[in-house]
């Protein structure tokens, strides 16, 4: 699996997503699945120092 840069792309995070999905097996995908219907998970806001900061 590559590792992202500091900044990746939507396109790069997206990529990754997928090449960790691939190796989930059946089971697993479900379970993960089941997860992510029953325990929606909230974002609060999030603040991100600018650098040089």
């Amino acid at each position: 699996m590559k590792t992202p840069h500091p900044d990746p792309t939507e396109a790069e995070i997206a990529e990754l997503c997928e090449e960790i999905r691939r190796g989930w097996s059946p089971a697993e995908h479900r379970k993960r699945m089941a997860w992510a219907i029953t325990d929606p998970v909230v974002v609060a806001e999030v603040e991100v120092d600018e650098p040089g900061e």
